[in-house]
């Protein structure tokens, strides 16, 4: 059974795919990883068994591929798929559908080969399915699915600012230390997040600022209120960088603007930082193609899945300007 499952996954690949196994086609790789991962872990009453990931870097490996495998997997992961477990282990997560824009997509590490679908329509790593076969199975919201924060851009900072004061405590002679500001639209048409020596504060008339400073290696965040054109006292950040770059930007008035430009047939938006990993799940999941340059992004998408992804960048703090 498993090795049948394997097979028909297979079938469903691109053949220059398989010949020559790249990481840019998403597509084709989440869909092998997903065949993978489901011959190694389907038992034959149908329940899924943890499998470690050294069988499935040996699938990868067979391909001539070995290295392809984190990406792989960080797809599936992505998607909500599969989880990773204690010990090297991963799991794929329960079959279900979300619902996005009155469409269901189905959630699972099942190839589509399989025949398990039925009649299914791509969009992006989106598997779509008809209305009889999505019935089936038990459904998701799309917050519940991208699991964002659900607070707004205002309500995130506050939030920020309180943390800082409960936190803050004194501290000197910090080294390696960057500061973010925010540059203001210009010639580009969009806000940007830009890293300086410069001491310069962010939030509550520039005495607290977003600081960056590296240390083992590895890059630590933390907040900080100045004084004398210094650091006086710094704070943990417990709220995930991204969102938090994303709402300062649209509370001291220079968002990060998504411009969408219409058709008939595609939507193309573009957003002038990386997304948080939840909105990025959402684009994964919806884009026909994502097209990057520089600290742009742009991302294709059907003008009806385009409602839905715009709504959450609005939702995200960004400001929204539509082309025809």
């Amino acid at each position: 059974m498993r090795n049948a499952i394997q097979s028909t996954a297979s079938q469903s690949i691109p053949l220059d795919w398989l010949q020559a196994p790249r990481e840019q086609d998403r597509a084709s790789l989440v869909e092998f990883a997903r065949g993978t991962l489901c011959s190694l872990s389907t038992q034959e009453n149908g329940n899924f068994v943890p499998v470690h990931v050294s069988r499935i870097h040996r699938s990868f490996k067979r391909l001539g591929a070995p290295g392809l495998y984190k990406g792989g997997l960080r797809l599936m992961q992505l998607l909500r798929e599969a989880e990773p477990l204690h010990g090297g282990y991963w799991l794929p997560t329960p079959y279900r559908v979300v619902e996005i824009e009155d469409e269901s997509v189905f959630i699972g590490a099942t190839p589509n080969a399989h025949g398990f679908l039925g009649e299914i329509r791509m969009e992006g790593l989106g598997r779509f399915l008809m209305p009889d076969v999505a019935s089936c199975f038990p459904h998701q919201s799309l917050n519940g699915w991208m699991d964002p924060a659900t607070q707004d851009p205002s309500t995130t900072v506050a939030a920020f600012m309180a943390g800082h004061t409960r936190a803050e405590a004194r501290t000197s002679n910090l080294t390696d230390v960057t500061y973010l500001n925010l540059i203001s639209p210009g010639t580009t048409g969009r806000s940007r997040f830009q890293w300086s020596d410069r001491v310069v504060g962010v939030l509550a008339a520039g005495q607290i600022a977003i600081c960056r400073q590296l240390r083992h290696g590895r890059k630590r965040y933390f907040s900080a209120r100045l004084g004398k054109g210094s650091i006086a006292t710094e704070a943990p950040i417990d709220i995930p960088i991204p969102r938090l770059l994303f709402a300062i930007a649209r509370e001291v008035g220079t968002p990060i603007r998504a411009v969408a430009r219409l058709d008939e047939k595609i939507v193309e938006v573009a957003v002038g930082e990386r997304l948080p990993i939840e909105e990025f799940r959402l684009a994964l999941l919806v884009s026909r193609e994502i097209v990057r340059a520089g600290q742009s992004t742009t991302y294709r998408i059907s003008p009806k899945l385009a409602q839905a992804f715009c709504a959450r960048l609005a939702l995200l703090g960004c400001a929204l300007e539509t082309l025809q």
